[in-house]
């Protein structure tokens, strides 16, 4: 019998747990395997667990492997974690054997398991005819890395084909790397210093022998290449001496790369100023400062964006000074520099800016205080809401919303009675709606608006009106339905629309009971059409119950269509309802579309008792065939009538 490849990895799973001895007995029981006619999968699977259980009796049988076209790959698989000495003398052997892509395999393996005695034979295939064997033993010794492997790869690389260049690279960028773990940087640097001597040599080598000669010299020395790097035109080794730059931890670099910023075009500058802005030394403030006042252009805003990543409190007054610059895009960037800018200095400079002489500067105030969360500018902004200048008003009713919390919302109201401006009133209706919905205590809040509401005039009254449309709940809807019967008639269509907009169904028999009372037609007309609206969004026999209500109150066809779409949506129950309008010429399309889409839905419910459903609709649907105009709704209503049969 064949193992399955279900069983094969049950064994596996289970080999974790075993005992010495029941492990050996596990790798003999999967040797087995790969000894059998069992087909490739089940040998593949096999492999695959040898990796985790094969020792010194797996090697033999797993070495025969190496040579198969189909095998050889899961057979390293499972070779190149396997702790037994006999591995590697199997690997080299095999690489006589083999070619192409096996050999390509064999090689890999070897890599992997850093063999040094195989330094003499990977050195040998670094000339192989066969390109892929010759670039994958310069990948193989450069993770061994032993100085026979180094040396080897030092030779040849530069007579290495073109097309071999990269791999051979590659090769000595493994080995500077294990050197350098191995904190053999001497030995690291003068790698990719063969690697800098490289001439042509692709942009990846370029960069990443700059990159390692930096981080593996001595101090003065990587500052020294960094500005090599810098002043090159060779823009590949600029951003590479750039990045290294960052990696740095060298207090003397920053010092040295500010002092050669005003050398540079813009374009290194801009570079420079980054990489100073993520180093973070106090040592490169002077010349950004510099940058930051009388620069140029984009070199300019680099640098007052560089300034809050260094993050020390000297740059704190620069940046304030620049809130006002001339320079637009200057002035913005110092703007979102300082809104972001770390610790007490940059509040108090924020909260200086309150007492400004000009306008824009005090409205700048409010916007970084709002950006900073700084509440405690609060009573600031409460003092600032009556400013002289638009600007700062607005600015400052508007953040009152954003800061603020319950406590202001009597400082919120209190400033609506004292505005009657359209922009004031928009921005304290919107402050006031998050606050109070931020408390989560609705009914707490509409009392107090409830209680400034008599006191409140025209437009005042309707930002009321509205704010309780926004907090919502019992008492804010008992107070706005006492506004109903204002004089104002503005504040009388607030008070209509609100109701109309309220976003719970509590509102329902308000509405309806506007619409009842109310002596004007448009009134009549919206209650009913918003209590409708309301109806449409119930389910069951409320929705009916709720029809039936409405039903006495409408007088024209308009909203007999509405209340016939909301019925459409119902039970068989709304039957009766929907018929009498089939008679009337003015909704008997309506009357026909609703009772079809009502039949549809209900002889395609899972819970119809459809016997029933189909006796109550066959003479509502025949009526509709009859009389309907539109040729689609006829149809509909024949085959409803077909499925239902005699």
């Amino acid at each position: 019998m064949r193992p399955s490849i279900a069983w094969l990895t049950a064994l596996a799973a289970a080999c974790f747990a075993l005992s010495p001895a029941t492990r050996a007995a596990t790798e003999a029981e999967l040797l087995g395997v790969l000894k059998s006619n069992a087909d490739r999968s089940a040998k593949a699977a096999a492999c695959r667990q040898l990796a985790i259980v094969g020792g010194a009796s797996a090697v033999p049988v797993l070495a025969e492997l190496l040579t198969d076209e189909e095998l050889s790959h899961m057979a390293r698989y499972a070779l190149e974690p396997n702790p037994a000495p006999a591995v590697n003398p199997a690997l080299r052997e095999a690489l006589g054997k083999t070619r192409g892509r096996l050999k390509v395999g064999i090689i890999s393996s070897l890599g992997m398991r850093r063999d040094a005695q195989a330094v003499p034979a990977l050195s040998a295939l670094l000339t192989d005819a066969d390109g892929d064997v010759a670039q994958a033993a310069a990948r193989a010794l450069g993770q061994i890395a032993t100085p026979e492997a180094v040396s080897a790869l030092e030779k040849a690389v530069g007579q290495a084909p073109p097309a071999h260049q990269v791999a051979f690279c590659e090769g000595l960028f493994r080995a500077a790397e294990s050197l350098a773990a191995a904190r053999k940087t001497t030995e690291a640097l003068r790698v990719y210093q063969r690697l800098r001597a490289l001439s042509p040599a692709p942009h990846q080598v370029r960069a990443g022998a700059l990159r390692g000669a930096i981080l593996n010299s001595p101090a003065k020395a990587a500052v020294n290449l960094v500005l090599e790097g810098v002043r090159s035109e060779d823009y590949v080794l600029t951003a590479a001496a750039a990045g290294a730059a960052m990696e740095l931890k060298n207090a003397e670099l920053s010092k040295v790369l500010a002092a050669e910023l005003p050398k540079l075009n813009a374009d290194k500058q801009i570079l420079l100023i980054q990489v100073l802005g993520r180093r973070g030394d106090a040592a490169a403030y002077p010349a950004l400062f510099e940058l930051a006042r009388n620069g140029q252009g984009q070199v300019r805003l680099a640098a007052i964006r560089a300034l809050p990543e260094i993050g020390k409190p000297g740059a704190v007054p620069v940046l304030a000074g620049l809130l006002g610059d001339a320079d637009k895009a200057a002035s913005t960037a110092a703007m979102d520099a300082l809104a972001g800018f770390p610790g007490k200095e940059a509040d108090a400079a924020v909260m200086k800016l309150f007492e400004a002489p000009e306008p824009a500067q005090r409205a700048r105030a409010i916007e970084l205080a709002a950006r900073r969360r700084m509440t405690q500018t609060i009573p600031l902004l409460a003092r600032a809401a009556s400013d002289t200048a638009p600007e700062v008003r607005l600015a400052a009713l508007r953040r009152l919303g954003e800061l603020g919390g319950p406590a202001e919302v009597k400082t919120l109201l209190d400033l609506v009675l004292k505005n009657t401006g359209a922009q004031e009133l928009g921005a304290l209706e919107q402050g006031l709606i998050a606050i109070c919905n931020a408390t989560g205590r609705p009914d707490e809040s509409a009392e107090k608006i409830a209680a400034v509401l008599p006191q409140a005039q025209g437009a005042q009254k309707s930002t009321l009106l509205r704010v309780l449309g926004g907090v919502g709940g019992a008492r804010a809807l008992q107070a706005v339905r006492s506004v109903v019967g204002d004089p104002n008639p503005d504040v009388h269509a607030d008070a209509i629309r609100t109701l109309g907009e309220w976003r719970t169904p509590d509102v329902a028999e308000v509405l309806l009971e506007l619409a009842r009372t109310s002596q004007k037609l448009t009134d009549k007309v919206l209650c009913l059409r918003n209590y409708l609206k309301i109806a449409d969004g119930v389910q069951g026999a409320q929705k009916i119950t709720m029809c039936k209500a409405a039903e006495p109150l409408i007088t024209r066809d308009e909203e007999r269509r509405v209340l016939l779409g909301v019925l459409s949506k119902g039970s068989l129950e709304a039957l009766p309802v929907i018929l009498p309008y089939l008679e009337q010429a003015g909704t008997r399309e309506e009357a026909s579309s609703a009772i079809v889409n009502l039949a549809e839905r209900t002889l395609k419910g899972v819970r119809t008792n459809t016997a029933d459903a189909a006796a109550r609709l066959k003479e509502p649907l025949a009526r509709v065939a009859a009389v309907a105009q539109n040729e689609a709704v006829k149809k509909r209503a024949q085959d409803l009538l077909k499925s239902i049969g005699p």
